[in-house]
């Protein structure tokens, strides 16, 4: 058997993780408005559909509310603390 010792990262390993993540997060959140940009607008060459405009309406208001909801709890709770250890980690 062998007992793996866990190094610890160098401060230098960490801040790149960080950013790493910062762009990711970022990355998701940009992805996110652009969709709710996308629900926006309107398509006036439409057809008729079998399901109501109010439902469809309806529907992407819901998509938008579930999309902001990610964008505000998820990600900028993570990029939040990602700040806050980035910056402890640089006045060490």
């Amino acid at each position: 058997m062998s007992n793996k010792v866990a190094v610890p990262p160098t401060k230098d390993a960490l801040l790149k993780s960080y950013r790493k993540r910062l762009k990711d997060d970022i990355g998701s959140m940009v992805a996110n408005f652009t969709e709710i940009i996308k629900l926006c607008q309107i398509n006036k060459s439409e057809e008729e559909t079998q399901v109501s405009r109010s439902t469809l309406c309806e529907e992407e208001a819901f998509e938008m509310q579930v999309r902001a909801a990610n964008m505000v709890s998820t990600n900028t709770y993570n990029e939040i603390t990602n700040f806050q250890k980035n910056l402890a980690l640089k006045d060490n």
